[in-house]
């Protein structure tokens, strides 16, 4: 073989490598931007494929798995941008704390190593087991009117004109829709949000932040526990969400 003709292709194999192994690093790793202003997650960071017609599979299995496939990695995408926050929160100005402060409803006094232990009782991961068992759970596996008509998959109400879908069994009287996201993705970072600020789940920070500190995995079946006021079935809601991460074995997802 010519010895220049050996060397480009030598070359050219190499490029190709390396090309294909920048794009695995880039998709499981993905950058985490925030919003300078805000710090708010940025979904459009997010790497998905189109959402599966999840009503259409007809095998239980099979739903289930293109459900995992395709939830799991916008949530470990949107964990890492709140995980990049977190470890970002010693570098901040004092004006970024109190504008974190404010976005995570967190007990700020204005002293730094106050805020900064507030923060982080606010600012941290959900684990993904968690996460997909509630998905699953509130949107029948994505096959729901809510899912599928406005991208919610976690029964998250609003209460403003417009703002999302009727219940068709709302109570007489009663003002509250089911929210309406442009996309699943959205959907995730709004639970994501709504577990890291709502004074209904302190009890469940609270855990995540016994476990931290005692270095820990966060596992999603330790976390359920502090789930009492998600659902007006209480501890029967709990017990059905530990029982799903069990049987589909979702704590695979939480050492991921």
């Amino acid at each position: 073989m010519n010895p220049r003709i050996a060397i480009t292709s030598l070359a050219l194999i190499v490029a190709l490598l390396l090309a294909l192994t920048i794009g695995a690093i880039v998709y499981r790793l993905p950058t985490a931007t925030v919003n300078n202003e805000a710090h708010h997650v940025d979904t459009r960071q997010i790497e998905s494929t189109e959402t599966p017609a999840f009503k259409q599979i007809k095998t239980v299995g099979e739903r289930k798995q293109q459900f995992f496939n395709y939830f799991a990695p916008i949530a470990h995408q949107l964990n890492q941008q709140v995980w990049q926050q977190r470890l970002a929160l010693p570098s901040m100005t004092t004006a970024q704390l109190a504008d974190l402060c404010a976005h995570y409803k967190a007990s700020c006094n204005g002293t730094q190593t106050h805020d900064l232990d507030a923060l982080r009782l606010h600012i941290d991961i959900v684990p993904v087991s968690l996460l997909l068992a509630q998905a699953a759970n509130e949107s029948a596996w994505g096959t729901s009117r809510f899912a599928t008509d406005g991208n919610n998959y976690f029964g998250e109400w609003c209460y403003k004109p417009n703002c999302g879908l009727v219940p068709r069994h709302r109570a007489a009287g009663a003002t509250n829709q089911v929210r309406i996201f442009a996309s699943p993705s959205d959907s995730v970072a709004s639970y994501i949000h709504n577990i890291n600020t709502s004074a209904a789940y302190s009890e469940l920070r609270q855990i995540r932040a016994n476990l931290r500190a005692k270095q820990a995995t966060l596992l999603g079946s330790k976390l359920a526990a502090g789930l009492t006021r998600y659902s007006e079935r209480g501890d029967e809601y709990i017990d059905e969400i530990k029982s799903m991460i069990s049987y589909n074995e979702l704590a695979r997802f939480d050492t991921e």
